[in-house]
């Protein structure tokens, strides 16, 4: 995933959000284009081809993007008991995180650089972030 939307945000394309929902063999890419209609119109053949994108509503997409923004999404809402809710702001080329007792599930955001992830709120889970 990372890589397609880099190579994405390396082109004059109108990408203005990325967000991937699953795990790191299997999920959900979700990409907003903001901008020009024609640049906007002209880019999503570009984009759904490699990856074979379907075009949302607008409303679904804004409840998308606005369950995103206020962390209402059940991929990052549902914590088990012993959880906790990290969000990690790293660099785009940054490999797999390897955390104790993490869940398989994590979202992405900001081509990458954003992550959130659920784990243990415990010792290990904090050195293992901080290395």
């Amino acid at each position: 995933m990372n890589g397609q939307v880099n190579q994405w945000a390396g082109q004059p394309l109108p990408l203005s959000a990325s967000c991937w929902i699953g795990n790191e063999h299997k999920g959900q890419l979700c990409i907003r284009l903001a901008g020009a209609v024609a640049a906007v119109k002209a880019a999503i053949p570009i984009m759904s081809a490699p990856v074979g994108a379907q075009e949302l509503d607008p409303l679904d997409a804004e409840i998308f993007w606005n369950d995103l923004r206020e962390q209402k999404l059940s991929s990052i809402s549902n914590l088990g008991p012993d959880q906790t809710l990290y969000r990690l702001a790293l660099p785009a080329a940054c490999g797999p995180l390897q955390l104790p007792n993490a869940s398989n599930e994590i979202a992405f955001e900001w081509h990458g650089q954003q992550r959130w992830i659920k784990a243990d709120g415990d010792d290990a889970t904090f050195t293992a972030i901080k290395k």
